[in-house]
């Protein structure tokens, strides 16, 4: 089955949403154009549509049972992240039980996206060129909102992974990007858990 261009229409539909959102003012009311948002529409329906006729081809029949998985959990973690998370990190108080379970979740999520997705033997295919260094330079965030801050953005850098739009090119560094995004993700969504769940028991909730 073409992962990839299940995911593509997934993350197409995403952006565009995404996109439609942010053009929202504050209390809802849409500021776009009408015939953008028909455009939008129609662009929606032509790539469903299309990965829809992908499925039904033989050769992809074997693997059709994962997507509906993927799919949920591509957007999900996605709209955990943005409705909870980034809601709480916005917040004077944060809410350590409500993180902690979000945390869990995007966790498990990312990781059966892992799963899915990647082979077990992309898992012992060596880094890229300079990657262990790099990452080894990063500092690793520490308290609460950096962790939420560096979640969102290894989330971002995941679903915007161009290997999920650009399908004429098969980009094995653009795939391995997108398997260290999830690697990165379920490793923050873990720190954060026990973080928010040591600190809810520090302050006796």
């Amino acid at each position: 089955m073409n992962i990839r261009l299940f995911l593509a229409a997934i993350a197409a539909t995403s952006i565009l949403l995404s996109a439609a959102a942010a053009q929202q003012p504050p209390g809802g009311i849409p500021t776009g154009n009408p015939r953008d948002r028909a455009t939008e529409d129609k662009i929606r329906s032509d790539e469903l549509e299309r990965v829809k006729r992908e499925a039904e081809k033989p050769e992809n029949k074997d693997a059709a049972p994962r997507f509906p998985s993927i799919k949920e959990d591509f957007e999900q973690i996605q709209i955990i992240n943005n409705d909870v998370l980034q809601t709480d990190v916005a917040s004077s108080t944060l809410d350590y039980k409500r993180l902690s379970i979000a945390a869990d979740e995007i966790r498990q999520r990312a990781a059966r996206l892992k799963a899915n997705m990647f082979s077990a033997a992309a898992d012992k295919q060596p880094a890229a060129k300079g990657q262990d260094e790099k990452e080894q330079r990063t500092a690793e965030p520490q308290d609460m909102k950096s962790l939420l801050t560096a979640l969102d953005s290894a989330i971002h850098s995941f679903v915007s992974n161009p290997m999920f739009t650009n399908l004429n090119v098969v980009d094995a560094q653009k795939s391995a990007q997108a398997r260290r995004d999830l690697e990165q993700i379920i490793k923050l969504s873990t720190r954060l858990r026990k973080e928010a769940d040591k600190l809810r028991k520090a302050s006796g909730n």
